[in-house]
């Protein structure tokens, strides 16, 4: 399945937290050894005690290919989402309103968090939020879509969008995580349906 696909599939995610047929094929070999290798390790210690030399030691790369690529931990966790996000959620046309607040928006981000378990569940456990939020807050912006719509109809100023779409972000973050949590959780269509609910009547 393509970023932006309505369809619901259950792929189960492999070691790394992203399922298989989700890798894309330029991304390259030592950037996927890499985050196997921090995820491999933020499954056995603290995000704060892991060094670059144990992550270059657990992917077999030298640290010149781990700077070929990146600059920090951090770099690490967050371009690793951005290639999640890449995967699931498409970015918008510019003329296209409302796109942040549309079925097919909340259904891909739904299915992400779904397929991507084991990495949400771990930044979770290892209390490491922070370091991702604000490439989250980043790929929630650049899909709001339409600026102008938000200006013309809601008479928005361009702060009052920052504010708009990080409320939308902390809500259905918080109950994403509290969803991928549940070892019983239900399906993706079934939590769909739920937010639905919970979406008419908080509006």
């Amino acid at each position: 399945m393509m970023p932006g696909d309505n369809k619901f599939v259950n792929n189960e995610p492999d070691s790394t937290g992203s399922s298989k047929e989700k890798q894309r094929p330029q991304v390259s070999r030592s950037k996927n050894l890499i985050w196997a290798a921090l995820i491999d390790l933020l499954n056995e210690k603290n995000f704060e005690d892991i060094t670059i030399n144990e992550i270059v030691a657990k992917g077999q790369l030298s640290r010149s290919a781990y700077y070929n690529h990146f600059t920090s931990k951090e770099d690490i966790l967050c371009s690793y989402l951005i290639e999640i996000a890449n995967n699931y959620l498409k970015i918008p046309p510019a003329d296209y309103p409302n796109y942040l607040i549309s079925d097919e928006f909340y259904k891909s981000l739904i299915i992400m968090f779904h397929e991507n378990a084991t990495f949400f569940c771990l930044i979770k456990k290892r209390n490491i939020w922070y370091v991702i939020e604000k490439e989250m807050f980043s790929i929630f912006f650049s899909r709001v879509g339409n600026l102008d719509h938000y200006v013309n109809v809601y008479q928005f100023k361009p702060v009052y969008i920052q504010y708009y779409v990080r409320c939308l972000m902390s809500a259905i973050i918080g109950l994403l995580f509290h969803w991928i949590k549940n070892p019983e959780r239900e399906t993706p269509e079934e939590f769909f349906e739920i937010f639905k609910i919970i979406r008419r009547t908080s509006t």
